[in-house]
């Protein structure tokens, strides 16, 4: 039981997960202001504005700082981490979407060419982010982190 105490206290941690939770809330309102629907089913998803992706590596490397020193040894750990993934999220993962739109719509003239469908064009087309995306996460992350930082003093 101990344990689960100890997450709790663990502001880096708790920092982290709200991070992700309140960029995926974002989700939720910005496209709430865009399309004037509530889709609840943006809390698990994938894509969209802002990155939950980079408002948590961004809050969690942020923390870290906060806590344990800018000129630490975990910390570094964390900041490189955190380039990793939001090199990876506005780079590799944007581009598998990008690749996901062309296979759908291959398949789907393909499947018309034949009069039947034989492939399926089902692919995640929202993979990845754009800058702006993963740009908006890593403020939200560091926002996140520092009024954790901050109200927990």
């Amino acid at each position: 039981m101990q344990f689960f105490w100890d997450l709790l206290r663990n502001r880096i941690l708790i920092s982290s997960i709200i991070g992700w939770a309140v960029a995926q809330f974002g989700k939720v309102f910005v496209n709430f202001v865009l399309t004037r629907r509530v889709r609840l089913s943006l809390l698990f998803a994938d894509g969209g504005m802002p990155s939950a992706h980079s408002a948590t590596v961004a809050s969690l490397c942020c923390a870290v700082g906060l806590y344990q020193g800018f000129d630490s040894a975990i910390f570094a750990l964390a900041a490189i981490f955190a380039v990793v993934v939001l090199r990876d999220a506005v780079g590799v993962r944007r581009y598998v979407g990008v690749h996901a739109v062309t296979l759908n719509q291959m398949s789907d003239a393909f499947n018309k060419a034949i009069g039947y469908e034989l492939l399926s064009n089902d692919l995640n087309e929202s993979q990845g982010h754009t800058l702006r995306q993963v740009a908006a996460g890593c403020v939200t992350g560091i926002v996140v982190a520092l009024l954790v930082y901050y109200i927990g003093r």
